[in-house]
């Protein structure tokens, strides 16, 4: 999508390998926060060197997925984006050549019309897969479990349980959505290991993410670390294929 609509260089924090790497970050047209914790230093960056932000946390939700692109794209100065995105090396005053917007948006529309098919497909397929194996969350696989808990019972799953160890203010909203719209499902926040036992949660769950799995010793692993690699559309269709194969799973824990 980024080259789509003429970006020719995307920079990470982490992959700043000297300082000057790290300097230029200053000298970019705008800031995708990809998890909450990137929040006040892209807030800080906003009002010091005037670099516009997006926030973009990774998502299972398709229409909020859409959402996000359509907004990154929309940053970037139009519809289309822009040939060469980058600004002075002061950070404020911005450059580049804006590409004819008709050409652009009609191959972002066609990679996103593309990759949204795909990840409805791969929805479609792993609820067919699973049917009504009961699933839980954790937030050792997600930095939003309960936005990952509605995306999945949206999907039609059958979500009985959230592991919410490590739980966020930022996923508050879908937090009250799934209380409101799960009836029964279990959110386990502190309990003793005795106490999640006693919950009586399903021994053929697919556990997605490390705590939920160790803790009940499920065969059903889903082995997700905090979103790691994950984004988009791409981060669904990922997601359900890991599902699929955990129902043939047989993990063993010591």
């Amino acid at each position: 999508m980024m080259r789509a609509w003429g970006v020719r260089e995307v920079r990470q924090l982490f992959s700043c390998a000297d300082f000057e790497a790290y300097r230029r970050l200053a000298s970019s047209r705008l800031n995708v926060v990809l998890a909450h914790i990137g929040s006040y230093a892209a807030e800080n960056m906003e009002r010091r060197l005037g670099i516009p932000r997006v926030d973009a946390p990774v998502s299972y939700d398709l229409d909020e997925i859409g959402r996000q692109y359509r907004a990154i794209g929309s940053a970037l100065g139009q519809a289309g984006g822009v040939v060469d995105g980058t600004c002075s090396q002061e950070g404020r005053a911005f450059e580049g050549r804006q590409a004819p917007s008709s050409a652009a948006d009609d191959e972002a529309a066609r990679l996103l019309a593309q990759a949204e098919g795909a990840a409805w497909d791969a929805v479609a397929r792993a609820r067919e897969a699973l049917g009504d194996t009961p699933v839980i969350v954790d937030s050792s696989a997600a930095m939003r479990p309960f936005a990952l808990a509605k995306a999945l019972a949206g999907y039609g799953f059958s979500v009985c349980a959230v592991f919410a160890l490590h739980e966020k203010d930022d996923d508050a909203e879908e937090r009250a959505w799934v209380a409101a719209q799960v009836p029964g499902i279990a959110v386990v926040r502190g309990e003793s290991y005795e106490g999640i036992l006693d919950l009586g949660l399903p021994a053929d769950a697919v556990c997605i993410g490390f705590d939920c799995a160790y803790l009940l010793k499920a065969r059903r692993f889903v082995d997700v670390q905090k979103d790691e690699g994950l984004f988009g559309y791409q981060a669904v269709r990922r997601l359900m294929r890991l599902m699929e194969a955990a129902l043939d799973g047989d993990t063993v824990w010591e």
